[in-house]
């Protein structure tokens, strides 16, 4: 028999946090899409470095950058985790597909973003149907809060004793501008710049109105109100069609229009945290959950937000 001491083997958990890092650059937000603390996944990454004798990460201005060796790894892991979700899938939809998805969201979310992860979702578990109501964030919530709906996903947080939060994205509010506008040029805009600007505003319902009515009325500036909505679409679609400018969430909107929509932080800064709401008084159900999972994992082209 050896003396040599057993050294701790290496976990398929620890392999998980190391594409999830690799994923999303940070260890918070690594922690989030695994449902773990912040110091697991660095002491799981500190365990990979030490038994594999490499370094994986750099950091670089508050991110991890992955090296060669870690994305090397990751290559080799890729078809192991590709079996896993596979047998991981068919045991999950044999179990669920009976019971349908009850999700509700804004219209916005809905159309910008919600649609396509729901589309990838059906193909990824065939045989589970989804149901989706579209209404305001306050119809989401009291969707959610009544158990019309298994989860929510808005970026309104006004408080309900009925419901949890988990944050999915959060964002700063930007000025959306057609990119021949002359305040287009700027690095970023203030209140100041909105002085006799035609403005196309979200109607009063939307917390960011009240809020840019307040600076506005503070600096003594008067826009010029040529249209109001009530969907981040449609205010958007009105600047693209050279109505006026605005300011909102850039997630999902932002998507709209690259070549002539042009979006610049606002300063004095304004937050949004889209996120998924659940029941209070009920447990999540199974097919919610892993919907939560599938779209913190979904691949998300913004560069105007960042995982929460």
């Amino acid at each position: 028999m050896s003396d040599t001491p057993t050294r701790p083997r290496l976990s398929l958990r620890e392999f998980e946090v190391l594409r999830a890092v690799i994923s999303v650059r940070k260890t918070t937000a690594a922690a989030a899409r695994l449902g773990i603390s912040q110091p697991a996944v660095s002491r799981a990454i500190k365990h990979l470095e030490e038994r594999l004798g490499k370094t994986l990460f750099n950091r670089d201005s508050g991110r991890l950058v992955p090296t060669s060796d870690a994305l090397a790894l990751n290559e080799k892991l890729e078809p192991v985790f590709e079996m896993l979700a596979g047998i991981e899938n068919e045991t999950f939809v044999s179990q669920h597909s009976s019971k349908p998805l009850r999700l509700a969201a804004p219209p916005t979310i809905s159309h910008r973003f919600l649609l396509g992860v729901i589309a990838e979702f059906i193909k990824a578990y065939p045989g589970q149907k989804v149901e989706l109501e579209i209404g305001t964030s306050s119809d989401v919530r009291n969707h959610v809060a009544e158990g019309h709906a298994d989860l929510g996903i808005t970026d309104g947080l006004s408080k309900h004793a009925g419901l949890t939060l988990e944050p999915l994205r959060s964002a700063i509010a930007h000025a959306v501008l057609h990119r021949d506008h002359p305040l287009a040029s700027k690095a970023f805009i203030e209140p100041e710049d909105f002085d006799g600007q035609d403005f196309v505003a979200l109607t009063r319902r939307f917390p960011v109105r009240a809020i840019l009515e307040r600076m506005f009325a503070e600096r003594g500036i008067r826009p010029n109100i040529v249209a109001e909505s009530s969907t981040a679409v449609s205010v958007s679609e009105l600047v693209h069609a050279g109505v006026g400018v605005s300011v909102l969430n850039p997630f999902p909107v932002a998507r709209n229009h690259p070549e002539t929509l042009v979006f610049l932080p606002f300063k004095p800064r304004i937050s949004y945290l889209n996120a998924f709401i659940l029941p209070a008084t009920t447990p999540s159900t199974p097919i919610a959950r892993k919907f939560i999972e599938f779209t913190r994992a979904f691949e998300i082209e913004d560069p105007y937000s960042t995982p929460a």
